[in-house]
């Protein structure tokens, strides 16, 4: 199962790295239509309606794409598996873009329906006693330092 999850998150990737997504679609986390080979395909966007806390443990990360996308695997107290979209390497504390396996986490986010699988769009994240804000509450992305992300470049 874990192999699964790892290989649908790593597809989700790819699909986030060739989308030529632009830098307002990237800032806000909002929906985008990459035109692709094939067909559309839309990305993931904010929805506050399903916005819920999760605490758990990290199975795993992965990065990738053009933007270098972090990516958490949680195990969830539940014992479901969830997949983290944390936001872009860049804009991130090193303190998130950096978590080992089996830390205990708690993510706040938005859970949306992604390319191949459902996948929560982190808002808050705590880890170790620190609170992490990675988007606002319109779904934004935000920088280190808690402002709104203007640009990825």
């Amino acid at each position: 199962m874990y192999k699964v999850m790892i290989a649908m998150a790593a597809l989700f990737l790819v699909g986030c790295g060739s989308t030529g997504r632009s830098q307002q679609a990237q800032r806000a986390g909002g929906a985008q239509t990459a035109q692709r080979a094939g067909g559309a395909q839309t990305m993931p966007q904010w929805d506050s309606s399903t916005v819920q806390t999760m605490k758990g443990t990290v199975e795993g990360t992965r990065q990738g794409g053009q933007v270098e996308m972090i990516i958490v695997m949680l195990k969830a107290d539940t014992g479901e598996s969830h997949v983290v979209m944390l936001g872009p390497k860049q804009v991130l504390d090193p303190g998130l873009a950096s978590l080992a396996t089996a830390t205990p986490i708690e993510v706040t986010g938005s859970k949306v329906k992604g390319p191949q699988r459902e996948l929560i769009l982190a808002s808050k994240v705590k880890v170790g006693g620190k609170e992490y804000a990675v988007r606002n509450d319109q779904g934004q992305l935000l920088d280190k330092d808690g402002q709104p992300v203007k640009s990825l470049r």
